[in-house]
């Protein structure tokens, strides 16, 4: 056979995250280990804002993301961002309330907190990592507030027609 110094492959898409390589150089065996590290690119949020009771469904955009929603974690500033669904380019997630009262002085928001991603099992070294330049802020003026029910009781059968007044609805 004819000796070489290098060969190629192409991988197919990843996840984010440090993986161990090794060759089959058939008949001699394996080759010792080496090590490739993928890493997580996060391009942009949207929206980039939502209410401060939660329920906001945020779209990041990216790459190095796990199609496995389970293996997949975001977090916005200390609050979780449920994940619904996950492809190597996107994650979909709805935002839980935010954990704390906002000061006045902020203007009723959050100001900008860091999006922080966990691709993968394989990216638990990457674990926490926070995406540069792309955030996300609770609101006060994006979150609906309720100001009555009537009537204030229904029936027991259903169908009893509820209006509900407030602001903020879509």
């Amino acid at each position: 056979g004819q000796y070489r110094e290098q060969t190629s492959c192409a991988l197919p898409p990843l996840p984010a995250g440090q993986y161990s390589l090794r060759l089959l150089v058939s008949p001699l065996g394996f080759s010792n280990s080496s090590s490739l590290t993928v890493p997580m690119n996060v391009t942009s949020i949207m929206p980039a804002a939502g209410s401060l009771a939660g329920g906001t469904l945020v779209n990041i955009s990216g790459s190095g993301f796990s199609s496995n929603r389970q293996e997949v974690t975001v977090a916005l500033g200390g609050s979780t961002c449920n994940v619904l669904a996950s492809t190597p380019s996107w994650i979909s997630c709805l935002t839980a309330a935010f954990p704390g009262s906002l000061a006045a002085s902020n203007g009723g928001t959050s100001g900008p907190l860091p999006v922080s991603i966990q691709p993968s099992v394989a990216g638990s070294a990457l674990a926490n990592a926070s995406a540069p330049g792309v955030t996300f802020e609770y609101a006060a003026n994006l979150t609906p507030s309720v100001s009555s029910i009537s009537p204030g009781r229904g029936s027991t059968e259903g169908g009893t027609v509820v209006l509900i007044r407030g602001s903020g609805f879509a």
